[in-house]
């Protein structure tokens, strides 16, 4: 694990919203592999903790870099995160009904 976290540097990673938060939380969901969630929305926060940082929010979609960055943040010993405490294993996304927005 990493333990000096003020000099340890998060990238930057600028998400793709796709659904506004509320809609995303209160929309049904279902358990995803990281690894299969690309391109699929986020129902849940997924954050680095220490110190508390968001990576993705709910309504944001999951790209491969986004993927790829926590994995790479937790074999480097980054305490990664979700709502729902099942990553690394899996994280929580939206079922699509098709009313993403524009």
């Amino acid at each position: 694990k990493i333990d000096d976290t003020e000099n340890c540097s998060f990238p930057y990673i600028k998400p793709k919203t796709s659904l506004k938060a509320y809609d995303a939380e209160n929309r049904a969901g279902e358990e995803v592999a990281l690894k299969n969630s690309v391109g699929r929305i986020s129902k849940e926060y997924i954050y680095a903790y220490p110190p508390g940082i968001p990576i993705v929010a709910p309504g944001e979609e999951i790209t491969q870099e986004i993927a790829q960055k926590v994995t790479e943040m937790m074999s480097m010993g980054v305490n990664v995160a979700s709502d729902s405490n099942k990553l690394p294993i899996v994280t929580v996304c939206a079922i699509d009904t098709g009313d993403k927005m524009g």
